[in-house]
C-alpha cells in the first residue's frame, strides 16, 4: 500500500533514478527549482563553482528592468535571502573549513 503523507522516508522509496526523473520535470517547468538544482550541483563542485553561479543570478537581476511591486519586492528578498547561505555551507561565523 504506497504511502499517505508525503515524506523523506516515502520519497527514498522511490529510488535516486525516478527521484532525479521527478527533479527534472520540475526543473522544465519551474525557474526557482532549477535554480535550487543548479545551487545544489554548484555545492559539489566546491565554493568557486557555487559564487559563479550566485554572480550569474546577481548578473541577471542587475539587468532585469521590469517593475517591482511592494508585493513582489518581498518575493525579490526572500529569493537574494536563500543565496546568502546555501545548506552545506559554513556560514561566515564558521570560520574557515
Amino acid at each position: 500500500m504506497p504511502p499517505k503523507k508525503l515524506t523523506s522516508k516515502a520519497l527514498e522509496a522511490l529510488g535516486t533514478e525516478r527521484l532525479a526523473e521527478l527533479l527534472l520535470e520540475l526543473a522544465q517547468e519551474d525557474a526557482a527549482t532549477r535554480r535550487r538544482l543548479r545551487y545544489a550541483l554548484a555545492q559539489t563542485g566546491g565554493t568557486d563553482e557555487l559564487a559563479r553561479e550566485v554572480r550569474k543570478r546577481l548578473a541577471a537581476m542587475r539587468r532585469a528592468r521590469s517593475f517591482v511591486d511592494l508585493r513582489r519586492a518581498g518575493q525579490r528578498d526572500r529569493r537574494l535571502a536563500r543565496l546568502r547561505v546555501p545548506r552545506g555551507l559554513p556560514g561566515p561565523a564558521a570560520g574557515p573549513p
